[in-house]
């Protein structure tokens, strides 16, 4: 397998504890299943960044979000600087980008040769009588609160992730090898609906909630607790949230469906025998977690940890599970290395572990919000809150770009560090997996909170932008002479 085609499905704001394949009871998803048995599983993978854009961006560069500039969803991949998507359009890699962006700007995007952007409620370029229909209805649903649960109304196949495989698994059947697909699914993003029967598939009374105190939501940091009141999670009914993760797993399903239709698409044209499969997700969602909904700048597992599975056709180790901690940095580096290219040069991405690649294991994992802009307090945004929905937007969009918090993640302990929050956060994923016990200021803990702050000082010091600073002057202008006379700083 020379030039093996590369297909990366993203799921959009998919946690890994949401799937059967990272121990959910609940969800069924046959599909990944299959990709799993077939692959590799990543039980430890981390999205640098829990936000879309800026993650997307760290995939596609191989680089952390300080690295490469793109710190908040109004931004899109830097003009200046390489990325994945140039190398394997060098390497002459026939190109298509088939579903939802939030990642390229028109200078890259042109380098698809197909490219279709479908959002979460259809196609962007206006479509057709299927997404007027779907944005009418959602117009008309008036989500009123980011956890409400509905039944979508168009068929299965009319609904933007059906119509999103659709248009690759035209791509598969047509384009000529070697090929790379991003299909770039817009679920299980809310707002929380699924058409039926998926909709249906899960009963909310059945699903088990984690165990959470509301009188906890006093100790939570700063970050959090404006999140909850802000967006009205503190007055959530038990029943309300249970519906919205019932249809969450109703969409994840769906996504499952759209997996298979591709797998059974490469099968029947044999291109499976040389395609490199990958699925995963930009960030996770609550899901429920503490009472809560969506996502928000925090640092929690169900936000950080994301599902990667990696099928690689002819390796050895189907159905092997890779306990290391990963990043999403490490994905386009690794299939560049599979495809026989090198990586760019300003990828820190490592070859992730378990695919024949000579790889380093990484013993900690790291991510990082916010663009270091104003501090928001818990009362000032409160307070400013008072003519919602009107003013939600802007609040939380000043809260996600608010300071520089950064996280380091072991296979067991989880250290966050926030400048604007007197609250460091430090947790034993190992007895306490949902992060309820802060052990950050218990003496008991102190030796491994220096030793997490040291490996989060050195990965912040070493991974520090090195681009070069364009001078005023030139390297020739300092050339001794043996008339030279030098002004202390020029005029």
């Amino acid at each position: 397998m020379s030039r093996p085609n590369v297909v990366v499905i993203m799921a959009d704001q998919l946690k890994a504890t949401a799937l059967p394949q990272y121990g959910n009871p609940y969800v069924l998803a046959p599909s990944l299943d299959r990709l799993a048995d077939q692959g590799v599983r990543y039980d430890l993978a981390f999205t640098p960044h829990p936000l879309c854009t800026p993650s997307r961006v760290s995939l596609w560069t191989g680089a952390y979000p300080h690295n490469h500039g793109v710190r908040t969803n109004e931004l899109t991949a830097p003009r200046d600087r390489d990325n994945y998507l140039r190398a394997f359009h060098r390497a002459g890699y026939n190109l298509a980008l088939l579903g939802k962006n939030h990642c390229f700007g028109a200078d890259d995007l042109r380098l698809f040769d197909v490219y279709k952007d479908f959002s979460h409620t259809g196609r962007t370029d206006g479509g057709d009588e299927r997404d007027t229909r779907f944005r009418r209805w959602m117009s008309d649903a008036n989500y009123s609160q980011l956890w409400e649960a509905r039944t979508a109304p168009l068929a299965a196949g009319d609904c933007p992730a059906a119509r999103v495989t659709e248009e690759s698994c035209r791509f598969i059947e047509s384009t000529t090898e070697p090929f790379l697909l991003w299909m770039s699914l817009p679920e299980p993003h809310e707002p929380y609906h699924a058409p039926e029967p998926f909709a249906s598939m899960y009963d909310p009374d059945e699903i088990q909630i984690p165990a959470w105190e509301a009188t906890e939501a006093a100790d939570e940091p700063v970050r959090r607790r404006l999140y909850r009141e802000l967006c009205g999670f503190a007055g959530i009914d038990d029943r309300a949230l249970r519906e919205a993760v019932a249809m969450y797993y109703a969409m994840i399903s769906f996504v499952d469906s759209c997996v298979g239709r591709v797998l059974d698409t490469l099968e029947r044209f044999g291109r499976h025998r040389d395609t490199i499969v990958v699925f995963v997700s930009d960030h996770g969602d609550f899901g429920g977690e503490r009472g809560l909904m969506v996502k928000c700048n925090s640092l929690v597992d169900a936000l950080t940890r994301i599902p990667l599975l990696i099928s690689v056709p002819g390796a050895a180790g189907a159905g092997t599970v890779v306990d290391d901690p990963v990043s999403l940095i490490d994905v386009m580096p690794t299939l560049a290395r599979l495809a026989g290219m090198e990586t760019i040069e300003e990828s820190r991405g490592r070859n992730l572990p378990g695919l024949e690649l000579a790889t380093q294991p990484r013993s900690a994992v790291f991510a990082e919000y916010g663009a270091g802009a104003t501090p928001m307090t818990y009362h000032t945004g409160v307070d400013a809150a008072g003519a919602l929905p009107v003013t939600l937007r802007p609040l939380l969009r000043a809260a996600e770009a608010e300071g520089r918090p950064k996280m380091v993640r072991t296979s067991r302990w989880k250290y966050i560090y926030d400048p604007l929050d007197p609250i460091d956060e430090l947790y034993d994923l190992a007895v306490d997996p949902f992060e309820l016990h802060n052990l950050a200021a218990d003496p008991d803990f102190s030796e491994v909170i220096a030793d997490m702050r040291h490996q989060l000082l050195d990965w912040s010091i070493n991974t520090e932008d090195a681009r070069p600073v364009p001078l005023y002057f030139s390297a020739s202008d300092l050339a001794p002479t043996s008339d030279a006379h030098f002004a202390p700083f020029g005029g």
